[in-house]
Parts: structure tokens; C-alpha cells; sequence
């Protein structure tokens, strides 16, 4: 009669639905889903939560032929400053575009280049100090040899969207040019920060395409949920059988 039960799966026990074999069986399952629905969260957040990075600058970076800033695991350099090759920055921070009609106070900035250690979109900049002695008729822009930005027109203190938020991608050299137009009496900007947003930079797409490492997170999770389905089918028939 056992024998009956166990191949044609009539056993009292199994047929209970509070019987310690069907409770185990729940238990299991509830601990299933809340594994996976971790594994899709932690795999979702690498989008969803990410959030964009102030770089800052003060007058702790002056007379520096290099300046390094890492904030939330991305790394802004900016080397090669044109002509002095020294960055010159102050309270109100670094000098992106300045001419020596300004004398000693913080230099000459022409040009530099500026490099991020992950892919990245420019979202905006921060100006402390230098609306007030500009003619209106200066730029900078900032390419990276395929996408460029102009920025222009520079009439108040304050944040500033980038005029084309360009995705930039990791390790690629970005040079920064100054235009000081037809008048370059005192023509001075100082950014006190800058702002981007971490981005996955595709030509076509960019920000569609998951990394290399979204798309394992993805892998494993479809590879737990289908074990565990497996698994929990496979269940009752294993403890039938002990």
C-alpha cells in the first residue's frame, strides 16, 4: 500500500496542504522570490540609481600641473593647461578661459584637456566668478575629436547646462578651447564646479545598451530563477520518495 501511495503521489501527507512537507515547500519558495527580486534590484540599480557627480574645485588645486578628483568611483583629470602649465585656481575656483590682460592675478588659460575613468554625460557647469568683465562675445568649447560642445553667451553667475550634454566615453581625451573674441580686456571664468552624469556612451544609443557587467548581473539572475523553478517542481517528488 505504501508503495501505491508513493508511485501514484495519493499520500495522505501529500494530498494536506498544512502538512510540515507542503510548509517546508512554502518556506522555500518565499525564500526563492526574495532571493531573485534582490538580484533584479541590485542589477537594476546600476541605472536607476545612479546619480549625477559635482566635481569641485578650489583654491586648494592652484599652481597644480595636474588635478585629480574621484567622486563616487569616477575619476576627473585635467592636464596639459595652455600656455603656463599650471592650473591656477582660487576661492572661486578653477580658471577655464583667461588672458593676461587680468596680470598676475591668475594667469593665462588657453587651453587644457580633461579625461573621466567611466563613460559619462556632460550635464552642467558652475560659474563662481568673471560675468562682469566679459565683452559677451566669448566661448568655450569642448570636443572630444567626434562630439562637441560650444558653450556661449555668458551673462550670469550660477549653474549652466552644458548647451549640448555630449557623452563622453571612458578614457577618452576631451580639450577644452577658450575664444576670447574681438576684446580680451579682462576676460576671465572660473568654474567652481561641474557636474556629469555616469552614462553607458554608445553612438547609436547611449543609454540603452547595458555594460558588460549588467548584462552578467542579467545572465545570473534568469540562471537562479530557472534553477529554483526547477528545483521547487522537483520538490515534492524528493520528499515522496524519502
Amino acid at each position: 500500500m505504501n508503495n501505491f501511495y508513493k508511485t501514484t503521489n495519493f499520500s495522505p501527507t501529500a494530498q494536506q496542504p498544512n502538512s510540515p512537507t507542503a510548509q517546508k515547500g512554502k518556506l522555500k519558495l518565499k525564500w526563492l522570490l526574495s532571493f531573485c527580486l534582490i538580484c533584479l534590484l541590485f542589477l537594476s540599480s546600476n541605472s536607476v540609481l545612479a546619480q549625477p557627480i559635482a566635481f569641485t574645485f578650489n583654491g586648494l588645486d592652484n599652481n597644480q600641473s595636474t588635478i585629480t578628483k574621484t567622486v563616487s568611483g569616477v575619476t576627473l583629470t585635467l592636464s596639459n593647461e595652455q600656455p603656463d602649465n599650471n592650473f591656477q585656481t582660487d576661492g572661486d575656483g578653477l580658471a577655464v578661459l583667461a588672458n593676461t590682460a587680468i596680470g598676475g592675478a591668475l594667469g593665462d588659460c588657453s587651453e587644457f584637456t580633461m579625461m573621466f575613468s567611466a563613460d559619462v554625460q556632460l550635464l552642467s557647469y558652475n560659474i563662481a566668478y568673471g560675468i562682469s568683465s566679459m565683452e559677451g562675445d566669448e566661448s568655450l568649447t569642448f570636443t572630444d575629436g567626434s562630439s562637441t560642445t560650444i558653450e556661449s553667451g555668458f551673462s550670469s553667475l550660477g549653474s549652466h547646462n552644458f548647451s549640448n550634454q555630449i557623452c563622453i566615453t571612458a578614457n577618452t581625451s576631451i580639450t577644452v578651447t577658450s575664444d576670447f573674441g574681438g576684446g580680451v580686456t579682462n576676460d576671465l571664468i572660473q568654474f567652481i564646479s561641474m557636474t556629469v552624469q555616469p552614462e553607458t556612451c554608445s553612438s547609436s544609443n547611449p543609454a540603452s545598451i547595458p555594460t558588460l557587467s549588467e548584462w552578467g548581473l542579467l545572465i545570473l539572475a534568469l540562471l537562479l530563477m530557472t534553477l529554483g523553478t526547477l528545483y521547487l517542481l522537483q520538490q515534492p517528488r524528493f520528499e515522496q520518495e524519502r
